[in-house]
């Protein structure tokens, strides 16, 4: 982009050709994300802050040329966030905060290379492998901190590679 995104700004990553691909330098907070494209987190965590109807990683490739680090995302606000049809490169950590609704598997199989750690911190209903059966090939976990409606594969049976594991802590 001609700019750096700001906390409030709508941000799209679409399909491009190298060397055009996204690479964070730093933790990034942007008002809106659609992904549909690949980005590089080098390490850094990505965080949205968004109060409407919202489509993020719909197709992305997430990867993560920092070793030993997650990729991370935090969505917070009141959105429903949708993800699928997407290729994670590494372990990834989604922490869902707000009363947002978090749809995995989304509109297409989401592939998930390493460990998946889902964090429901809000009141939002939300679902892993919503609409499709959706590949985890490490461990997956599932944490609901806060009292909310969670779904584990409520449509489709995906392929666990690891271990599972749900934990409610209400």
């Amino acid at each position: 982009p001609a700019t750096v995104p700001t906390a409030t700004s709508s941000v799209s990553v679409n399909n491009g050709t190298p060397p055009n691909w996204p690479v964070l330098s730093n933790n990034i907070t942007v008002g809106q994300l659609s992904l549909a494209g690949q980005i590089d987190t080098k390490g850094y965590s990505i965080t949205t802050n968004y109060s409407g109807g919202g489509v993020v990683g719909i197709g992305a490739i997430v990867k993560n040329t920092n070793a030993g680090t997650p990729i991370v995302f935090n969505f917070n606000g009141t959105s429903v966030i949708n993800i699928g049809n997407g290729k994670y490169m590494d372990s990834v950590i989604f922490n869902v905060n707000g009363s947002m609704n978090f749809y995995e598997g989304y509109n297409g199989i989401d592939t998930l290379t390493s460990n998946a750690t889902f964090n429901f911190n809000g009141t939002g209903q939300c679902a892993i492998g919503n609409n499709s059966n959706c590949v985890f090939k490490g461990n997956l976990t599932v944490n609901r901190t806060v009292a909310g409606e969670t779904d584990i594969f409520p449509s489709a049976i995906s392929a666990v590679g690891g271990n599972f594991s749900y934990t409610n802590l209400v």
